[in-house]
């Protein structure tokens, strides 16, 4: 990849449906001259952010941009999920 984004997510299944319609533009934008990835992380969330993630993004959702989405079991705080998206 030329470009890695990392995305840290807790308890954020109100902002998915903002980033796909607001930061996944850009992403496209960004594409067009070179390979992107966009690694969202979920921190351990309780409230479907995992779910919502997936029906988003996963499966090749996003032309033109490799999404992975990771997750933690618990919520391990901003550091280990930036971590986790740099692995």
């Amino acid at each position: 990849m030329n470009l890695s984004i990392v995305i840290p997510c807790y308890n954020d299944v109100d902002t998915v449906a903002k980033l796909r319609r607001e930061f996944f533009p850009v992403a496209a934008e960004l594409a067009k001259t070179r390979l992107v990835e966009v690694v969202f992380v979920d921190d351990g969330s309780t409230d479907g952010t995992w779910e919502t993630l997936n029906d988003a993004f996963g499966n090749g959702k996003v032309p033109g941009t490799s999404v992975r989405i990771e997750r933690h079991s618990a919520n391990r705080g901003l550091g280990a999920a930036l971590r986790t998206g740099f692995g």
